[in-house]
C-alpha cells in the first residue's frame, strides 16, 4: 500500500468525525474544531515518537509512536513548570514535530500512518459509545473531574491538594496534567476534554496491543486482529449476573466486575473505558501494557547495549508508572521477577552481566524525580498477611473465564499441532498463578486495593499469554475470529447494559458530560459558568465538604478545578491527609455557615486565604438560613457576584471583600 493510498483511508476517518457529531455528540462547531485540533496535537506527537523508535532501531514498536511522543512532551513541560509557570507543551511539540517529519522515512510514515488510523477508529468508537451515557456524575469522577480541571488551570509545582488546599498533592497525578493541560492549552470545555481524554487512553491501549503483535512479527492484520481482543475482552460476571440472577441495566453491568468475596471487585479494560472514570488505572492502562511489551522483549531475548537511548526509554516509561498509577510498577516488577525466577539462574546470570533494567530504573527514577519527592509522605505502605475468606477459582474464573478457555484452546491446537511451547510461556504462566496467590495471601495498602488494582493487571497479563500462544498459531486465525465475535457480543452486552442507567432523564446521545445539571442544579450551574468564563488560576473557594462518594458536595470544585478548603473526606485522607485534619475542617466549614457573626465569618475566611464563598443548593440543604442570610445582608464583606433565584432560595456566589 502506498502513502497515497493510506491519506485515502485516513482523510475519510478524519472527516467523518463532523457526520458522527451531527448524531452522536452534538458539540458546537467551535468545540467540534477543538476535537479536530487535539487529534492533530495527537498525531504531531507520533512523528516525534516514531522518530525516536526509529532512532533506537525499534521498529517494530512504531504502533505506540503516539503513546510515548505524548508522554514525552507531557513530561517536558511538566519538568519546565516546576521551574516556569508557562505552558510550553505546543512549543516543543511544534518544534519537535517538524523536526520529526522532515527526517522521518516515508516508508516510516506511511506505516505510522496506519496505525494513526487504527487509533482514529477506536477514539471515534468510544466517543459514540460514551455519548450514550455521558453524564460525569457517578462512582469517582467528580474527583476525576476535579483533578482534570484543576491540573488544567494550575500553575505552581509540586501542586497542592484542590480538596485539601495547603497540603501538597501526595497522589499519582501525571494523567491529569497530561491530558488535562492539553484540554487548557486548546480552550476545551472540561466535559470535554473529559471525554476526549477516555477515547484517546482507549485508542492508545489498541496500539499498545498492536505493539505487542508487531514485536512478536505478526503482519498488519494479524496484529489488528489481535489489539481488538485485548481491547473487547469482558468477564462474563454479567452474563451470569444476568441469567442467574436476574439482574439487568446497571445491576448486570456492576455484576461483570463484582465477582470477587467480601465485596471485592476488579475491572477490565473495556469495562473501565465505557464506565468513563478517568482514574489513574485507567490513564495508565495503555503505557503499563506498553511497559509490558518492553520487559517482555527482554525476556524473549532482545539485545541491547547497556548505556543506550534504548535503555533510557525503557527506564523512562516503567518509571512513568510511578507517576500514572504506582500500583502498576509494583506489579510489573513482582511479575517479570518471577518470570527471571522461573527461567533459571542462567537467565538470571546473563541478566546481572548486563543489568539493563536496574539500570533503566535507575535513570527512570531521575528524570521522573519530582514525583518521587512529591508523593513523599502519602498514606503509609502497608504489606502483611491476609487472614480472611480467601476467593477461589471460581471467582477469578467468572472475572477471566474467557481468556482461560482461549488459551485452553490455543494449547489444545499448539499440542494437536505438534508446535512446541517455549520455555518463556511456561515461565510467564507461573508468573501468573504466583502472583494470583501473592494477591490471595497477602495485602499492600489495602485488601481492596489489592485485589482490584493486581486483578487489573491480571485480567491484561492474561491477554498477553494468549497473544503469545496466538504468536505461533498464524494458520489458526479462524479461532480468533470466532472468540474476537464472542468478545464484542460481550462488550456490546456491557455496553447495552451501562446505557440503561439515566439517572437524570438528560438527553443522549451527546458528549456534553454536564448537561444533566440543567436538571439537578439549576441553581449552581450560573455559578459554575461564571467561575470557568471568568476566573484564572486557583484561588480558594469555600463550599460544603462532603463524605465520599457524595456526588452533590464539592461539586462547584469539581465542575471548575479551582481548589476548596475541603472536599471528600474520605478521599483526601486516602491520599495521605491526616483524619484529624479533615475531620477539623468540616467541622469549620459547618460552623462559617450555621455562624451568624458575619464580621467573625469574614476574618476567618481572611485567615485562611478563602477569596469566594458558593452558597447554592449544597448549602441550602444543610445549613440553616438564618446562618447563610449573613452573606446577602453584608455586601462590603461579601460581594455578590452570581445571584439566581429559584423559588425563595437565593443561589449565589460571594467574593470575600477587601
Amino acid at each position: 500500500m502506498d502513502l497515497k493510498k493510506v491519506y485515502l483511508i485516513l482523510v475519510p476517518l478524519l472527516l467523518i468525525g463532523i457526520i458522527f457529531n451531527f448524531f452522536f455528540f452534538q458539540l458546537g462547531s467551535g468545540e467540534l474544531f477543538k476535537v479536530y485540533l487535539w487529534i492533530g496535537v495527537l498525531f504531531s506527537c507520533s512523528l516525534i515518537g516514531a522518530k525516536i523508535f526509529t532512532h533506537t532501531k525499534q521498529e517494530s514498536l512504531i504502533p505506540f509512536s503516539l503513546g510515548i511522543g505524548l508522554l514525552l512532551c507531557s513530561w517536558i513541560s511538566w519538568i519546565i513548570f516546576h521551574f516556569v509557570p508557562i505552558n510550553l507543551f505546543l512549543p516543543v511539540l511544534i518544534v519537535a514535530g517538524i523536526y520529526s517529519l522532515i527526517r522521518l522515512d516515508q516508508s516510516i510514515l506511511k506505516e505510522l500512518l496506519i496505525y494513526n488510523s487504527c487509533f482514529l477508529v477506536i477514539f471515534w468508537v468510544l466517543l459514540i459509545l460514551n455519548s450514550f451515557h455521558p453524564e460525569i456524575y457517578w462512582g469517582e469522577k467528580p474527583m476525576d473531574f476535579n483533578l482534570l480541571n484543576f491540573l488544567g488551570r494550575n500553575t505552581a509545582f509540586p501542586p497542592e491538594d484542590p480538596w485539601l488546599w495547603g497540603e501538597k498533592l501526595k497522589y499519582y497525578y501525571f494523567g491529569y496534567f497530561m491530558y488535562g493541560k492539553l484540554g487548557s492549552l486548546l480552550s476545551l470545555e472540561g466535559a470535554s476534554s473529559f471525554h476526549l481524554s477516555l477515547a484517546t487512553t482507549a485508542g492508545l491501549f489498541f496500539l499498545g496491543a498492536i505493539s505487542l503483535l508487531k514485536s512478536l512479527k505478526h503482519k498488519l492484520i494479524p496484529s489488528i486482529l489481535g489489539g481488538l481482543l485485548l481491547l473487547s475482552a469482558t468477564s462474563i460476571g454479567s452474563w451470569l449476573g444476568y441469567f442467574i440472577d436476574g439482574k439487568k441495566g446497571i445491576n448486570a453491568f456492576w455484576a461483570s466486575t463484582r465477582v470477587f468475596k467480601n465485596n471485592g471487585f476488579s475491572e477490565y479494560p473495556f469495562w473501565s473505558f465505557i464506565f468513563g472514570d478517568l482514574h489513574p488505572h485507567v490513564m495508565a492502562y495503555p503505557f503499563s501494557l506498553f511497559g509490558f511489551v518492553l520487559l517482555l522483549r527482554i525476556v524473549l531475548g532482545e539485545k541491547r547495549n547497556l548505556f543506550s537511548i534504548s535503555t533510557l526509554l525503557l527506564g523512562f516509561l516503567i518509571a512513568s508508572l510511578g507517576a500514572l498509577n504506582s500500583w502498576d510498577i509494583i506489579y510489573l516488577a513482582f511479575f517479570f521477577t518471577m518470570i527471571a525466577v522461573f527461567q533459571g539462574p542462567s537467565f538470571i546470570k546473563d541478566q546481572l552481566k548486563k543489568p539493563v533494567i536496574p539500570l533503566a530504573l535507575i535513570l527512570g527514577g531521575l528524570l521522573w524525580l519530582p514525583m518521587i519527592i512529591s508523593l513523599k509522605g502519602g498514606k503509609a505502605a502497608k504489606f502483611f498477611l491476609y487472614g480472611g475468606e480467601h476467593n477461589t477459582i471460581i471467582n477469578y474464573f467468572v472475572h477471566q473465564g474467557l481468556w482461560w478457555l482461549l488459551i485452553a484452546l490455543f494449547m489444545l491446537l499448539l499440542y494437536i499441532n505438534n508446535i512446541k511451547k517455549p520455555r518463556y510461556l511456561y515461565s510467564i504462566l507461573a508468573a501468573f498463578f504466583v502472583t494470583i496467590l501473592v494477591t490471595e495471601n497477602f495485602v499492600f495498602l489495602d485488601r481492596m486495593n489489592t485485589i482490584f488494582k493486581f486483578g487489573n493487571q491480571l485480567f491484561i497479563s492474561l491477554g498477553v499469554i494468549a497473544m503469545l500462544l496466538y504468536k505461533d498459531l498464524k494458520k489458526f486465525n479462524i479461532v480468533s475470529l470466532i472468540f474476537l465475535g464472542i468478545f464484542i457480543l460481550s462488550a456490546g452486552f456491557d455496553q447495552h447494559n451501562v446505557t440503561k442507567y439515566n439517572a437524570f432523564g438528560s438527553g443522549r446521545p451527546t458528549l456534553k458530560g454536564t448537561k444533566y445539571l440543567t436538571i439537578v442544579a439549576k441553581g449552581d450551574l450560573p455559578i459554575i459558568n461564571y467561575l470557568n468564563q471568568n476566573i484564572v488560576g486557583t484561588p480558594l473557594l469555600l463550599e460544603t465538604p462532603g463524605k465520599s462518594f457524595e456526588n452533590n458536595r464539592a461539586r462547584i470544585s469539581m465542575h471548575t478545578g479551582i481548589p476548596t478548603y475541603l472536599g471528600w473526606d474520605g478521599h483526601v485522607i486516602t491520599r495521605g491527609a491526616s483524619p484529624r485534619e479533615a475531620f477539623r475542617r468540616f467541622k469549620e466549614v459547618d460552623a462559617l455557615y450555621e455562624s451568624k457573626d458575619a464580621l467573625k465569618s469574614f476574618e476567618w475566611l481572611k485567615e485562611r486565604g478563602i477569596q469566594y464563598v458558593v452558597v447554592g443548593g449544597a448549602e441550602h440543604a444543610k445549613y440553616r438560613p438564618l446562618g447563610l442570610a449573613k452573606f446577602k445582608q453584608y455586601v462590603d464583606l461579601f460581594v455578590p457576584l452570581v445571584q439566581t433565584k429559584i423559588g425563595n432560595k437565593v443561589f449565589a456566589l460571594y467574593k470575600v471583600g477587601n
